[in-house]
């Protein structure tokens, strides 16, 4: 939040615009995950990483040097897609490790995927860790464009290696995969729908009121498509296509159809929730210690390390001490550590069969699509909060150009001479911010309520078929019905192989078996 500060500060962007730096990056994230994992299995892992980490170095590039909000949004989105492919092809290689039985015993093939999805997590921590620590450090001046610039040798690093590694997973790519088999109809609902609403709802009462067309306009495109892709996904608007082969044979996005189960359903409403308080806690949190605590850049890195380390009860934090708010962000960030590999483990005890394997990619894709418009909406009541508690004040006429450019306002508030005019926008934010934290800890206690109801409520399912069974055993015993035994010679020869044959010489034919 820092850095989103300085680079709002410094390009003369407005509040909308400092919620689309971090809102642009996690969206084009969500939306490249899908085609990204598709298009792996027609032209292979090694291609689409090289692909993604050119994309992620671009993007770190044009931002870096962006002179303006918008050129630094296209540089966020590049990045964006970069990340999201390099993401989306981390769970890809969670899951040819789980298909591909690097042991004959199941269970340590089962430990090996489990510590790679483990490590996975770690990743992520490791980088929420340091994020906000680098951007204390570099939210200074033009230093904020070496945020962007860091990014380039580890994708120098990430290309080299990659190029001179064998792309060993092809095997487990489809022989008969083709680019369409990817449903981009789906893809293309999904930008139309999710691009649109966010923007109509950041544009509603920052830069236009909610009833001006420019607003209803986005929103109401949005939410027509939201519905058609729902409908899409589920499976059930494809029977008036004339195109039977494209109707039977294309894959689901996303896969949701597998996740009607209430256990199931319930992780995919946790993982967007949980896309919903990382940011909307990493975006804010900063803006709490520095604007209500007074804290400086650095203290209030130092503050966020607890939570990021390791949500929450976030309405008492507008009365402790400094001590209480770090033991705070540890409760809170114990919480998201543990959910973040727990939520994927338990989608995929939830989910059976074949689309287990897939369960993880779903989620990560529910959750940054939770961090884009949880970003979004949090942003827009933030807004609204402050200026309806500054309309109240002193800051009457001044409300609604203080609201529009809320994420700078901590600034303006240190350069206040006037200590009465600093108690007021000190609790202004204050209570917009407390506003925030409530609703968030209802949020969260809903969920905790709707998993505990889940569990009584689940239907059992029975044990799944384990996707490693040979294929030979189920269609012998699903395909193939028993018939009677025909009369054999005292010598048995079966017509299938004879006794004297080199692979009969490997051991004795029992007269009831078969070979296929």
């Amino acid at each position: 939040m820092s850095s989103s500060q300085a680079i709002t500060a410094s390009l003369d962007g407005d509040a909308t615009g400092s919620f689309w730096i971090g809102a642009a990056y996690l969206l084009a994230m969500c939306i490249s995950q899908p085609v990204s994992s598709r298009c792996s299995n027609v032209s292979g892992r090694k291609a689409v990483i090289l692909t993604s980490g050119m994309l992620l170095g671009v993007g770190s590039l044009v931002s870096g040097d962006s002179e303006s909000m918008i050129l630094l949004l296209l540089g966020r989105t590049t990045q964006g897609l970069g990340a999201g492919g390099l993401t989306a092809l981390a769970y890809v290689v969670y899951d040819d490790l789980d298909r591909s039985g690097l042991s004959s015993n199941e269970g340590a093939t089962n430990r090996v995927s489990t510590m790679f999805l483990t490590a996975i997590s770690c990743t992520v921590a490791i980088g929420t860790v340091c994020g906000p620590l680098i951007g204390a450090v570099l939210s200074h001046g033009s230093d904020w464009r070496w945020l962007f610039r860091l990014n380039l040798p580890f994708c120098l690093i990430l290309g080299i290696a990659v190029y001179n590694t064998n792309d060993t997973l092809r095997w487990s790519t489809r022989g008969a995969a083709k680019y369409s088999d990817i449903d981009f109809v789906a893809a293309t609902l999904s930008v139309a729908s999710l691009v649109p609403l966010l923007v109509g709802l950041s544009f509603a009462g920052s830069r236009y009121e909610w009833a001006d067309w420019h607003t209803l306009a986005p929103i109401s495109l949005g939410c027509t498509c939201v519905l058609l892709f729902a409908v899409w996904e589920l499976r059930l608007g494809r029977s008036w296509l004339p195109f039977p082969a494209y109707r039977d044979t294309v894959e689901s996005f996303l896969g949701l159809a597998a996740f009607r189960d209430p256990r199931a359903a319930n992780t995919v409403v946790g993982s967007v929730i949980l896309g919903v308080l990382m940011y909307t806690l990493l975006f804010f949190l900063p803006i709490y210690y520095r604007v209500v605590k007074e804290h400086d850049a650095l203290a209030t890195s130092l503050l966020l390390l607890p939570q990021t380390l390791m949500t929450a009860p976030c309405g008492a934090m507008v009365v402790v001490s400094v001590a209480a708010d770090a033991i705070l962000n540890l409760a809170s960030g114990v919480g998201i550590g543990v959910l973040l590999p727990a939520l994927t483990l338990g989608a995929k005890d939830s989910v059976r069969g074949e689309d287990a394997t897939q369960a993880p990619m779903v989620l990560v894709y529910m959750r940054y699509l939770g961090s884009a418009s949880g970003l979004i909406a949090s942003g827009l009541a933030f807004q609204r909060l402050l200026r309806r508690n500054l309309e109240t004040t002193k800051f009457r006429s001044e409300a609604a150009e203080l609201t529009k450019h809320a994420t700078t306002l901590m600034a303006s508030i240190d350069r206040t001479s006037n200590s009465e005019d600093k108690l007021i926008l000190t609790v202004a934010v204050q209570d917009a911010l407390s506003t925030i934290w409530i609703t968030l800890s209802i949020v969260c206690t809903v969920v905790v309520l709707l998993n505990c109801l889940s569990t009584f409520t689940a239907i059992d399912r029975g044990p799944a078929v384990s996707p490693r069974l040979s294929t030979t055993v189920i269609d012998t015993s699903l395909t193939r019905p028993a018939r009677p035994e025909p009369t054999r010679p005292s010598v048995d020869v079966t017509p299938e192989l004879e006794l004297d044959s080199p692979i009969a010489s490997m051991g004795t034919v029992d007269k009831d078996q078969k070979v296929l």
